[in-house]
């Protein structure tokens, strides 16, 4: 067989359009701005003030006095100011990857990489939940006769 000639490929540069987000604006309306900035710690009132400096990705949720303010993935470099009365909770994906200021006192990073955390910051400080186990009742098995031989 004789050699045939082949067409090395040309690359080429792949051009992405802007995906069209669905609004209830009508037609020709322009619309309102979704994204703001969040506040900054000088910027919040309450006994308990919490400052989170992210470093790394990770799922955050937080919940100051018993009601959800934040739930969902942050990025690096974003900061984050909550303020509330009571306590300020905090559960994260990613430990290693928040950076947490509390009244002006830096807290550092509140655990390992990937390490699930859930602390609670009160205006006694930073609490630890200690997860529990509940004991669960299991039926006790009844002795039976045991079977003799028959002459």
């Amino acid at each position: 067989p004789s050699p045939t000639a082949s067409v090395a490929p040309t690359p080429t540069e792949a051009v992405f359009a802007p995906l069209e987000e669905a609004s209830d604006t009508e037609a020709g309306e322009a619309a309102p701005a979704q994204t703001q900035a969040p506040p900054r710690l000088d910027e919040t009132v309450g006994a308990i003030r919490v400052q989170i400096v992210v470093h790394q990705r990770a799922y955050l949720r937080v919940t100051v006095d018993d009601e959800v303010e934040f739930d969902g993935r942050v990025l690096p470099g974003a900061t984050y100011a909550f303020a509330g009365n009571e306590e300020i909770e905090i559960l994260s994906g990613n430990g290693a990857g928040l950076y947490v200021i509390y009244n002006d006192v830096e807290l550092g990073k509140l655990g390992m990489f990937g390490e699930v955390v859930n602390v609670i910051i009160n205006v006694d400080g930073l609490l630890t939940p200690t997860p529990t186990i509940t004991p669960t009742a299991t039926k006790t098995p009844k002795t039976t006769r045991t079977p003799t031989p028959t002459p």
